[in-house]
């Protein structure tokens, strides 16, 4: 039903100065990401080419926030999230559960999560850290069956297979790969920029696409909206 919202929900005229500032705030302090996604042949009209996506408890048109360094599960049990944690940290030396924010390549995934979804952002370096296999740690099949096997979660039997099968299966960079799989992925930096619903999506989706590193300045981005997108 959120999807619906975001579909339909258009950009009122009054919006689109703020979304080209939004824009301004991207392209000064997010490039690394934006580079990246041009880097990884990022194209607007392949399905599969989309943004990081994350549901977030906010209204407001463009969010900037810190990322959490003490992350609380909402739904893995502590012990679980904090064994996760430690394995990720020995693996990639980033505490990829308690200090990140979890994106999707699917908006509908993302709109499971908060009242609004965001494309996400990262400000300056950021690393994802992602899943060829799992589409998601908390809920995933094989993983709850190693789990179910052994009653100490401290068992070097239990952490050994835990390593071995499940987050050797993890990824650290390659952000167009992350995005393409669907699966969860769990982004590490200090801040990010959100710049909400789906029609401002589109509009990032397409500027990144048609204008790659072009900064967008105020007169030449609303000259190009009015060329390309409209109201």
């Amino acid at each position: 039903m959120r999807l619906k919202q975001y579909i339909t929900e258009g950009i009122r005229e009054q919006d689109i100065e703020k979304l080209q500032e939004g824009m301004e705030l991207v392209y000064t302090h997010c490039m690394p990401y934006i580079n990246d996604l041009i880097k990884g042949g990022f194209n607007y009209l392949r399905k599969d080419d989309q943004l990081l996506y994350s549901g977030r408890n906010s209204d407001s048109l463009i969010i900037n926030k810190k990322v959490r360094t003490d992350r609380k599960p909402s739904d893995m049990k502590v012990d679980l999230h904090k064994l996760y944690d430690d394995l990720f940290y020995k693996r990639f030396k980033v505490h990829a559960r308690s200090n990140a924010i979890f994106c999707t390549g699917v908006m509908m995934v993302a709109a499971g999560y908060g009242n609004t979804v965001y494309a996400i952002f990262p400000v300056g370096k950021y690393q994802v850290i992602w899943s060829d296999d799992i589409y998601d740690l908390y809920n995933d099949y094989s993983v709850s069956n190693i789990i179910k096997k052994y009653k100490d979660l401290s068992d070097e039997e239990f952490l050994k297979e835990m390593d071995d099968k499940v987050i050797s299966s993890y990824h650290k960079g390659d952000v167009m790969k992350a995005i393409r799989s669907k699966n969860e992925i769990m982004l590490t930096c200090k801040s990010y920029i959100g710049l909400k619903n789906y029609k401002f999506n589109r509009v990032a989706r397409q500027y990144i696409e048609m204008n790659k590193d072009k900064f967008p300045e105020k007169e030449f981005f609303m000259e190009w909206y009015n060329r390309y997108i409209g109201l």
